[in-house]
């Protein structure tokens, strides 16, 4: 019973730190360049030819990096 109670408290506290970040947001979902993911943490910023790039991770950055480079 009290497993219970404390799953469903961390359950409820999770929800609510997701739903935070969002509604900071403004509710505008951030989409990675690389792969598309919609981006809840922190994402990794990388600014080129005076545009700022968003991405969900460092590898999905210097995967996008890279294929520019060869283009």
């Amino acid at each position: 019973m009290i497993k219970d109670i404390s799953f469903l408290i961390l359950l409820g506290f999770i929800l609510y730190t997701q739903v935070e970040k969002r509604l900071r947001k403004g509710g505008k979902e951030m989409k990675c360049l690389a792969c598309g993911r919609t981006i809840f943490e922190k994402p990794v910023k990388i600014k080129t030819d005076g545009k700022e790039m968003i991405f969900c991770c460092e590898h999905c950055a210097k995967a996008y990096l890279s294929s520019k480079k060869e283009t």
